[in-house]
């Protein structure tokens, strides 16, 4: 029987210890840093969204700017009396009755819609 427990794997116990003692060592290591970078992960996610929340509020005045611009030239060409339409519209007016006029004075003059140009 003495042979049977002199194959029998003993552990020893004080190789086990150390073993223990240095995955602890090792750990403690590993938690003491971990703190060092959980502040620089957390540094960075705050200068990440701090630069992405400015990006979007200069977007949104740049658009806003160019908003108020598109609104100027809308009210310029197609709003009120001295809008560029009205404008146009008395010119154009003007421009039919000189023609009309025209007309009138030389009818058989070939008007100018006809005449091809080199």
């Amino acid at each position: 029987m003495s042979d049977a427990s002199e194959h029998s794997p003993t552990p020893n116990i004080a190789a086990v210890l150390s073993e223990l003692d240095f995955l602890r060592y090792r750990l403690q290591k590993i938690e003491d840093r971990k703190p060092w970078f959980v502040n620089i992960a957390a540094g960075i996610t705050l200068v990440a969204a701090f630069g992405f929340a400015s990006f979007l509020g200069g977007l949104y005045y740049q658009t806003n700017a160019i908003s108020v611009k598109v609104d100027q030239v809308h009210s310029i060409v197609s709003e009120g009396n001295g809008s560029l339409k009205e404008r146009t519209s008395v010119i154009e007016t003007k421009l039919g009755e000189i023609d009309k006029k025209l007309d009138r004075l030389i009818p058989n003059a070939p008007s100018q819609r006809s005449v091809s140009r080199p």
